[in-house]
């Protein structure tokens, strides 16, 4: 079965009706994952130093 991700970038989730709306809608669906980005990275990404392992946790 296949998987989808969906990596949400909003800077305040919590302030966004839609995203949140939306996000919670695909995340009741099967086989789908929805990650909020900005959560697990405050201070955002750095590509250089996590980029290697987001992929790896990615794929």
């Amino acid at each position: 079965m296949t998987k989808t991700l969906i990596l949400l970038f909003p800077p305040d989730l919590a302030h966004s009706k839609a995203n949140v709306a939306l996000a919670a809608a695909a995340a009741k669906l099967p086989a789908v994952e929805v990650v909020d980005m900005p959560a697990i990275y405050p201070d955002g990404i750095d590509i250089s130093k996590d980029g290697e392992r987001e992929a790896l946790r990615l794929l």
